[in-house]
């Protein structure tokens, strides 16, 4: 029989180890607090339409986040431009600390674009978390045929020009995909860009236009029911989502790689303090197992960075889009 004790004196150890743990939490999210005016609630601007992956995203983030704070955070869905115009808006900002900004890659493709911007990328903004990032996924209509890469390439080889694929905007990582693809496989593709992800793919799905370099989820959701047929993700190493499936570059494109990528900016001059406090804040959430399963549910396979890293990733970006723009002589209107 247990000794009645050794169970108490078990019970006592664990919950005093959980109110430690609590206590931890607590004190970081009031010493966040603390710096920030008591009397203003925090903004968090998604220059994105609210519903999408990235919207979803922020909002989970941004609900704990305010947990941790004991105040309210609002979602500021400012779309337009492939994020300019959200971007312009925090640029602008008082860098007070509540206001951030959630961005995906076309940040890094607009200031790579040659396009003149209200802002300047890597000036105007101070980086606080990657927050994770995604494989696309190269997927074609069933009535294109196809099934593997290498035979899509031949495809595309015999019948220049013939071919065309989707993307989810004009300057969205989903073009940067198709246009990488064009230039690095030597083919002649016809760009067909839509106005965000939905309208794409039901045009893909409905046959209207037979490839796309898509969302891993919102894809793999149909090539599952058999309305798309799935080739490779973008990536350079395999996803942890669907690891049955290769990269591009195994299946025949050998040094592709793109990706979608999910990052938190404030405006330039907030002070270290309040980034590297926002930066743990946005660390403890993202350990949280329904966090974590509501990421992976759009894709997101979870990074959590430090400021510095995210600003290096940055710099990294733009400059290989620079060069695959140039490169690919590529127009971003």
């Amino acid at each position: 029989m247990s000794n009645p004790k050794l169970i108490f004196r078990s019970f006592l150890t664990r919950a005093c180890t959980l109110s430690s743990g609590m206590l931890v939490l607590a004190v970081a999210g009031f010493a966040l607090a603390a710096e920030l005016p008591a009397d203003k609630q925090l903004r968090f601007v998604v220059p994105y339409p609210a519903g999408g992956g990235a919207d979803s995203m922020a909002r989970v983030l941004a609900a704990k986040l305010a947990d941790a704070l004991g105040r309210r955070i609002i979602i500021d869905n400012r779309v337009g431009a492939a994020g300019i115009v959200g971007g312009e808006l925090v640029a602008k900002s008082p860098p007070d600390g509540l206001t951030l900004m959630f961005v995906v890659a076309s940040h890094a493709i607009n200031a790579a674009s040659g396009r003149k911007l209200p802002y300047e990328t890597e000036r105007d903004f101070a980086p606080v978390m990657l927050v994770g990032w995604g494989a696309n996924l190269v997927s074609t209509h069933p009535s294109l045929p196809v099934r593997t890469v290498k035979e899509l390439i031949a495809l595309a080889r015999a019948r220049p020009g013939e071919i065309h694929y989707a993307s989810f905007g004009s300057g969205s990582v989903s073009h940067m995909s198709g246009e990488l693809f064009k230039l690095m496989a030597r083919v002649e593709l016809v760009h067909i860009p839509y106005r965000g992800a939905a309208p794409a793919m039901i045009d893909v799905v409905g046959g209207q236009v037979p490839l796309v370099f898509g969302s891993l989820i919102s894809s793999m959701t149909y090539a599952r029911e058999g309305r798309l047929r799935a080739l490779a993700v973008t990536s350079a190493e395999r996803s942890v989502l669907v690891p049955e499936l290769p990269t591009v570059a195994e299946a025949g494109l050998p040094g592709y790689n793109t990706r979608e990528w999910w990052g938190i900016f404030a405006p330039a001059g907030v002070r270290p303090e309040t980034i590297a406090q926002l930066n743990q804040e946005l660390k403890r959430a993202l350990a949280l197992e329904d966090v974590r399963t509501r990421l992976a549910s759009v894709g997101a396979e979870i990074v959590g960075s430090d400021p510095a890293q995210l600003d290096a990733f940055l710099k990294a970006e733009i400059a290989r889009w620079r060069d695959t723009i140039r490169s690919a002589k590529i127009t971003i209107d």
